[in-house]
């Protein structure tokens, strides 16, 4: 791959269209903890108490929809130099104006992954303004994300350009990809179509995930899968709906790599189907949409 400082460091935010604005708004500083930082143009900004500046971006739209998914990039230079590797792949790419940053950043570029998701490679500035510490929920940052795609291969490849490499695969195919100390920052699994599987936000510990759970449920919000225990990243787990379907987590203990370099390669370990996604066995069988995809019938 090259200088291990030429790659993202991590997630920056994630940015969602949604049919009913105010009532997403309501759920995510209400009830899911997350703490408004800036407006622009109709995208409301909202970060949880570790992030860099934002953790989730809500805007109206007609369906609930993925917009995007920025990368965080630590510096411009190794913005340019990865915006050079994607080229030289076969990407195009775009770099964004200064008066079309968004809030905390200082230099972006755009470009697409093969599945066509709109992906921006974000330099940001820390947000040392004050977060409001009196929620009685606040999720640290946005975690991780995953993706359902047609073609695993195709994605792998292109995320391994911006530094991910595979930590885990297990029995139903999801590949866990790696970019930090993280054990997983992304993750691919298999679908007919590409489409958000869910977002997950840390929570730091098992004691905080079910704290959390308790404190959505005095919202009238009941976890949709879990508690329980992942096999790769050892994570504890919670998910849940939000008012425009996306499946969301929370959990805390996730496994960390020592040490983390980009360029290293580490034993990949393959989960087979004895875990059934919860190592405790106590989680029961998740929703069958959050299983296999938008379409796979009732979204309950």
């Amino acid at each position: 791959m090259g200088d291990t400082r030429v790659a993202v460091t991590g997630l920056d935010h994630i940015a969602l269209a949604v049919p009913d604005l105010e009532t997403a708004l309501g759920f995510y500083t209400d009830a899911w903890g997350l703490v408004p930082v800036a407006e622009q143009g109709g995208r409301h900004h909202l970060a949880g108490q570790q992030s860099r500046h934002t953790d989730l971006v809500l805007s109206q739209g007609p369906t609930a929809a993925l917009d995007h998914i920025a990368l965080a990039v630590a510096s411009p230079e190794v913005l340019e130099r990865l915006a050079k590797r994607l080229v030289n792949a076969g990407h195009r790419t775009m770099k964004v104006s200064a008066m079309e940053l968004r809030p905390g950043q200082t230099a972006a570029v755009v470009t697409h992954d093969p599945d066509g998701h709109r992906i921006e490679l974000a330099v940001g500035a820390q947000d040392e303004g004050a977060r409001d510490t009196s929620v009685q929920m606040a999720p640290l940052r946005l975690g991780h994300v995953v993706l359902g795609t047609p073609d695993q291969t195709a994605m792998t490849a292109f995320y391994h350009l911006l530094g991910f490499r595979v930590s885990d695969r297990n029995a139903t195919g999801m590949w866990f990809l790696r970019c930090n100390a993280d054990h997983h920052s992304l993750a691919l699994i298999p679908a007919d179509q590409p489409w958000l599987q869910h977002m997950a936000y840390d929570v730091g510990t098992v004691n905080e995930v079910m704290r959390g759970l308790a404190l959505l449920r005095e919202h009238d919000v009941t976890p949709v899968w879990g508690p329980g225990r992942h096999g790769p990243g050892s994570n504890v787990f919670t998910y849940y709906r939000d008012p425009a379907g996306f499946f969301i987590e929370y959990y805390g203990d996730l496994d960390k790599f020592d040490d983390f370099d980009p360029n290293d390669d580490i034993t990949v370990v393959e989960w087979g189907p004895e875990h059934r996604g919860d190592v405790w066995g106590i989680a029961g069988r998740p929703p069958a949409a959050f299983v296999a995809g938008p379409n796979a019938g009732s979204l309950s």
